[in-house]
């Protein structure tokens, strides 16, 4: 009997270990999983590391969540990122239609453009454009504004979509259009090299009432904002 209980304590501990290891082997890379999940629903830029299991259903999972990571970052670059947090966290469809609200519209916009694009080389000028629509985006950013669309050369941005007070709104786009003067006259001294013509931009500004949703059809949507306050 002494025997058969020592015995029995023994196959009891070796298979709680053992269930132990296996549960460690499941939960853990279900936990990282779950945690990568959360950093895609907060649109962390930080790449995630993948979850590697011999488990093929977790590894099967592993593999679809990078592929919404990356369907999520590469959704992020064309639409604004404003309205995919908004989309992740209502966890609703998007439909069409929208609402009026108080906005701030920015635009900017590069002049002599088509002079500029006779005298440049078309890979070149693409550079140079690509890196004036990069400092916007940039001024933009950090100064709480969303990046509606790239209009050829020119950027049409948002202030107050995130239910930012009307004032603090327009103080954010005055902002951006000062340090927007700003950081030109940086990269002019950059592009100054082997470019005899610096680049000149004009900003317009408008505050009032327009309407922001989604237009367009059930098969392709695009979300902006319409009405007097964006034509004017």
């Amino acid at each position: 009997n002494s025997r058969l209980l020592l015995f029995g304590m023994a196959a009891i501990i070796v298979q709680v270990v053992i269930i132990y290891f296996l549960s460690s082997v499941i939960s853990r890379p279900l936990e990282r999983l779950a945690n990568n999940v959360d950093d895609i629903r907060g649109l962390a830029t930080k790449p995630h590391r993948s979850v590697a299991s011999f488990v093929r259903e977790i590894s099967s999972l592993s593999r679809a969540i990078d592929v919404l990571d990356h369907t999520v970052k590469s959704f992020s670059a064309f639409v604004p990122v404003g309205l995919v947090r908004q989309l992740l966290e209502s966890e609703k469809e998007l439909v069409l239609g929208g609402n009026s609200r108080f906005l701030t519209v920015f635009f900017s916009d590069l002049e002599a453009f088509s002079t500029l694009s006779e005298q440049v080389p078309s890979q070149d000028l693409v550079l140079r454009v690509s890196a004036y629509l990069e400092l916007v985006t940039k001024v933009v950013d950090s100064e709480q504004g969303t990046i509606d669309k790239f209009i050829g050369d020119g950027v049409m941005a948002l202030f107050g979509t995130a239910g930012e007070a009307p004032e603090v709104a327009c103080r954010q786009a005055l902002e951006a259009a000062r340090r927007m003067g700003e950081a030109l006259e940086t990269l002019n001294q950059t592009l100054m090299n082997d470019l005899d013509m610096p680049l000149r931009i004009g900003i317009g500004l408008h505050y009032g009432i327009a309407m922001t949703g989604s237009i367009g059809s059930p098969m392709r949507k695009e979300f902006t904002v319409i009405g007097d306050t964006v034509n004017l």
